[in-house]
């Protein structure tokens, strides 16, 4: 009896000890803004993988990425005018290298591809 009191009491304990922080870190929200002219080099977003293909696909304006996800799946971005209208959202499945560019308040996808 004595002994199953302590095992039961040193659970409780382990369980009321342990943080959630390890298991929501890979599904943190990243926001990031930053001014982007078309035709511009702008690093940050230039190292990107998908940034010339979405600067090719999209019509030229200023616009300013918001990154919203950045996990080992998935990246997503929002492209916003001067006024923070979303403009286009771009999704990257990293593992299959697969570009969307969605028109947010148009004519939905625009582009759907596998890029290099």
């Amino acid at each position: 009896m004595y002994k199953t009191m302590t095992l039961l009491t040193f659970a409780v304990v382990l369980t009321a000890c342990s943080s959630d922080d390890t298991a929501n870190k890979g599904n943190e929200k990243q926001e990031q803004k930053v001014e982007v002219n078309v035709g511009e080099e702008t690093t940050e977003w230039s190292s990107l993988p998908e940034y010339e293909k979405i600067m090719e696909v999209i019509d030229e304006n200023n616009y300013t990425f918001q990154m919203m996800t950045d996990n080992q799946g998935k990246r997503i971005l929002f492209l916003t005018n001067n006024n923070d209208e979303k403009i286009y959202k771009t999704v990257f499945v990293k593992s299959e290298k697969r570009l969307k560019i969605i028109k947010v308040n148009g004519s939905g996808e625009i582009f759907n591809d596998i890029i290099n």
